[in-house]
């Protein structure tokens, strides 16, 4: 199934320094206003560092990523572009975050050189940062896939060293078994 990798890989743009190598205390965020500050605090320019895999049967491999995320106050809207690469390739990126005005987090993610459509989008803003779960139909090399993906990603944080990091974790559902897989577990900093 190698051709999953090329969308899997846009998925990263988002991204485990501390909760996520736990299972998070998943306690929603209050309000809009606390939504739109947590969101607010991912704006910036990112480098990645950390480990992927292109198929589910591939072991996991160094990966690393670059990321522009601007955040629009009116549309509460978190726009991201960059690049990814591990050993198989690279791929740019495209991606939005976007608080609605029911506090809910919606978006997706996609690759500038494969068609995909986003079927549905659903994202959980707690204390610590994000779940985001979203279901694609892409045409890929001519075949059409449903593809499933849940994006976990830490509040950025300042470390002792003075560098803003945050962590993302992403699987995939396998299609035969159902179960997430870990496609990628990267630590972005933010370069200032």
């Amino acid at each position: 199934m190698r051709p999953i990798a090329v969308l899997l890989l846009a998925v990263l743009l988002l991204a485990p320094t501390n909760s996520l190598s736990q299972e998070p205390d998943l306690t929603p965020i209050a309000s809009r206003d606390e939504a739109i500050a947590l969101m607010r605090l991912y704006a910036g320019d990112w480098v990645a560092r950390g480990m992927s895999r292109n198929n589910f049967d591939d072991e996991l491999e160094a990966a690393g990523c670059n990321m522009q995320s601007l955040f629009d106050q009116p549309s509460a809207t978190l726009a991201n572009t960059g690049r990814c690469a591990n050993t198989q390739g690279a791929v740019n990126l495209d991606g939005d975050l976007t608080i609605t005005e029911g506090g809910e987090l919606t978006g997706g993610y996609f690759s500038r050189f494969e068609r995909a459509e986003l079927l549905s989008s659903d994202g959980l803003l707690y204390e610590e940062g994000f779940i985001v779960q979203a279901r694609y139909r892409a045409e890929i090399r001519q075949q059409q896939q449903e593809i499933e993906v849940r994006v976990s990603v830490d509040r950025p944080i300042l470390r002792e060293d003075g560098k803003t990091v945050f962590g993302m974790i992403v699987e995939v559902r396998h299609p035969d078994t159902g179960e997430f897989i870990e496609f990628s577990s990267l630590v972005f900093t933010r370069l200032d």
